[in-house]
């Protein structure tokens, strides 16, 4: 991996990037000789990221944590003990 100078990241920004990107190699970014962060393409990146849980997952695993029996789509009793009682403010235009 490469290490490069803060200051010359900061001089030389465009290149280091397009260096990134063609090479897909990280670099290493300094400041006062020592590691201070990593510049990654963006394709780097993204291997690096969790998977992203679609609506639907991220509900069962939530109905699992709250015991909600995963086969019952309905959920208007789900936040019956939290919601407010009262009927809010009053709106008009």
């Amino acid at each position: 991996m490469t290490t490069l100078s803060f200051s010359r990241v900061r001089a030389h920004f465009a290149h280091t990037l397009q260096y990134v990107q063609r090479q897909q190699q990280p670099v290493t970014i300094s400041q006062h000789g020592k590691p201070a962060a990593v510049l990654l393409s963006i394709e780097q990146f993204e291997q690096l990221q969790p998977p992203v849980a679609d609506f639907m997952q991220r509900l069962s695993v939530w109905r699992a944590t709250e015991g909600i029996d995963p086969s019952t789509d309905d959920l208007s009793d789900t936040f019956e003990d939290v919601r407010a009682k009262d009927q809010g403010r009053a709106f008009e235009w």
